[in-house]
């Protein structure tokens, strides 16, 4: 068996997230669908992340072992499963590696960006990779209560009820604005996530921009450890998974 690992990208518009589901469209079931095409034989399959429904992925990362044959090529396999899956996944490159690298347990941090723009600057072309608000935002305001998530603390309160997490601590190290209250990006940087986290942030985000939560909210609510007290989740579009770091 040889270990692979693969960096891909995929557009989320038209999946309901990665991981598979019966009956749905995921870009794991695809991907896999695939992956059975070119190699029959796989195992131990890992992602080092799953994205939720409408969410994309500039280099999302997998791993996995195969009984491959000597005679196959990085680029060949590469070529093989680009003709295999759909085009709104695509495969970037194929390395076949030594040791234990594992995708998901291997990653030290992941870093997503969000495109965030007024509902004034609205595009229909733009739909599925911008997130919308509606609310004239104080910009300082949010940059400033934005710095609260940075460290280790416990995102239980950011969390969806949906979520699966057997621990809700992670560490958040490092967020970047760019823009201004009109259209911006942010840029998070944390060893791991929970599902809707950083939607949640963001909604809470808007809503201390706009005045209708205290600056202090964040703290709050990673101070109380408690759901129901963030901004509305915003939406998954405009949210990419942008990098994978394995290096300490």
């Amino acid at each position: 068996m040889r270990k692979i690992k693969i960096v891909l990208s995929y557009d989320g518009s038209g999946f309901l997230g990665w991981a598979s589901q019966p009956g749905k469209r995921t870009v794991e079931g695809e991907f896999k669908n695939g992956l059975k095409k070119v190699l029959p034989e796989t195992q131990d399959f890992f992602v080092a992340g799953r994205t939720d429904a409408g969410v994309h992925a500039e280099n999302q990362v997998v791993s996995f072992s195969s009984n491959i044959s000597e005679n196959f090529h990085e680029s060949g396999v590469q070529k093989a499963l680009n003709s295999a899956i759909p085009t709104d996944i695509f495969v970037k490159s194929v390395e076949f590696i030594n040791g234990d690298f594992n995708a998901r347990f291997s990653a030290v941090s992941r870093t997503y960006i969000y495109y965030l723009k007024h509902i004034s600057k609205y595009s229909v072309f733009q739909r599925n990779y911008t997130s919308y608000f509606d609310k004239e935002l104080d910009f300082e305001k949010i940059r400033k209560a934005a710095d609260d998530c940075l460290g280790e603390h416990n995102f239980f309160g950011f969390s969806s009820s949906s979520s699966d997490s057997k621990t809700f601590i992670r560490k958040v190290l490092n967020i970047e604005f760019n823009g201004d209250s009109k259209s911006f990006t942010f840029e998070i940087k944390a060893n791991g996530f929970l599902t809707h986290m950083i939607r949640l942030i963001m909604g809470t985000l808007i809503e201390i921009g706009a005045g209708k939560l205290p600056e202090s909210q964040i703290k709050n609510i990673l101070h109380l450890e408690k759901r129901g007290l963030t901004g509305k989740t915003t939406s998954p579009h405009g949210l990419f998974l942008q990098r994978i770091n394995y290096e300490t």
